[in-house]
């Protein structure tokens, strides 16, 4: 399976490329050929994005292959859902594209955030701009301070996020090696609130989290970042402890519970789940006995680690797992409850997933589950799923006939509760949520 960082090595290359194409035979690229304005300055931002036409695209017809991979343990599951061919749920409706905005150079890059009505993208600059849907402009644009390692001026980004009060970044650095600063931002006024230098002596308490934060995730009042915790209002950091994994996905549970997957050991489940309100407080076995495990050659191991993308829906958790030198993917669902969870011996349901698909992003928003392929023969690929089942309702080709020009990939998705919004390197495109 690949990585994350392996994939954002894949990305900066692409960036580089793309980027000097844009400098010398298209319009000149001004956020990497001048300075970035002071940390932390807002300026009204020149650019416009160009609201397309609205596209509607009927759910494209689906494989589903039934065979189950080599290593599959047999009869394993209460449930094994195979997402159907062209599926569409009573009730749904069919899925449609309710426009598709034409992103200008200066924003080329992965990132995407939402809070309610409003949308923020991160550029590979350092950027971040604030955008209204309903006029297709930009208003605000978010200016992060250069790390010690950016490379002309690719201030990249790994990740931002809102938390219902402030925006949160991860950047300052190079794809190669990780995030070096965690930035606390008024989403109003732009201005940084807070800065944590990830570097520092203080922070690096284990070498092991030396530039490797590139996620971060959100529980009530508090972000969770590579063995720390902050209060989002007090600012103050709580050190857990050297146990969380890199290459890390967070979700909250919505019942005090933190999920953790990631790398952290061959010899153990890269599975952590941690009290939010008591830290000290985990499940941290070496083996859970509910997992999913591979048989044969890698006889016991789970399929969950590295690139295992992991959501909260409803009363259960999605998490995305894949067997060992096997190309397909599978997704699990498990309970939500810690109570129950720790009653069970297998997983509640099992999807196999034979997309041939590297990366998979998940995401719970309208009484759905939502699939996202960003990288692969199939990507741009967005499928809508029953959470309790995971059997799938409809499906949706996102770029259509873009595929193969080889700047098409899809990076990102969120919700504002009321539209999906993806983020490709140079369109944002809206859903309406069903």
């Amino acid at each position: 399976m690949k990585t994350k960082r392996n994939i954002w090595a894949l990305l900066l290359g692409r960036i580089i490329v793309t980027s000097l194409i844009l400098a010398s035979c298209g319009p000149k690229v001004t956020a990497a050929l001048t300075p970035n304005p002071p940390a932390g300055t807002v300026m009204q931002a020149s650019v416009q994005a160009i609201a397309n036409a609205t596209t509607t695209h009927e759910p494209a017809s689906q494989t589903a292959a039934t065979a189950t991979p080599t290593g599959v343990p047999a009869g394993q599951t209460r449930n094994t859902a195979t997402p159907p061919a062209g599926n569409t749920a009573a009730g749904s409706g069919p899925l449609a594209i309710s426009k598709t905005y034409k992103l200008p150079p200066e924003l080329f890059g992965p990132l995407l955030a939402t809070g309610p009505g409003k949308v923020w993208l991160g550029s590979v600059f350092g950027t971040i701009e604030e955008f209204d849907w309903q006029t297709g402009t930009f208003g605000n644009r978010i200016s992060l301070p250069q790390g010690k390692t950016a490379i002309n001026n690719m201030n990249v980004l790994f990740k931002i996020g809102f938390d219902g009060q402030n925006l949160w970044a991860l950047g300052g650095g190079s794809s190669g090696e990780g995030a070096v600063s965690l930035f606390a931002i008024d989403p109003v006024s732009g201005t940084i609130i807070h800065q944590w230098d990830l570097t520092s002596a203080e922070w690096q308490r284990n070498f092991l989290n030396f530039f490797t934060d590139d996620n971060f995730g959100f529980s009530p009042g508090k972000i969770w970042l590579q063995s720390h915790v902050i209060d989002t209002q007090t600012f103050e950091v709580t050190y857990v402890g050297s146990g969380f994994p890199t290459e890390e996905f967070y979700a909250y549970n919505g019942n005090g519970w933190m999920w953790m997957t990631g790398a952290y050991t061959e010899e153990c489940d890269d599975l952590f789940i941690i009290n939010t309100d008591d830290p000290s407080k985990a499940y941290s076995p070496c083996h859970y006995p509910f997992l999913n495990r591979m048989t044969g050659e890698n006889s016991g191991l789970a399929t969950e680690g590295a690139g295992s993308p992991v959501t909260f829906a409803g009363d259960r958790m999605w998490i995305v797992g894949q067997y060992m030198n096997h190309p397909d993917h599978i997704l699990e669902a498990y309970w939500a409850d810690t109570d129950q969870l720790m009653k069970e011996t297998k997983p509640l349901v099992i999807v196999p997933w034979t997309d041939n698909t590297v990366e998979m992003k998940l995401l719970f928003a309208g009484n759905f589950l939502w699939v996202l392929t960003t990288h692969g023969d199939r990507r741009g690929l967005l499928y809508q799923l029953d959470p309790q089942t995971g059997v799938t309702l409809n499906t949706l080709d996102v770029i259509g006939g873009q595929r193969g020009n080889g700047f098409s990939d899809v990076q990102d998705m969120a919700t504002d509760g009321e539209y999906l919004w993806i983020r490709e390197m140079g369109n944002l495109v809206q859903i309406k949520l069903p």
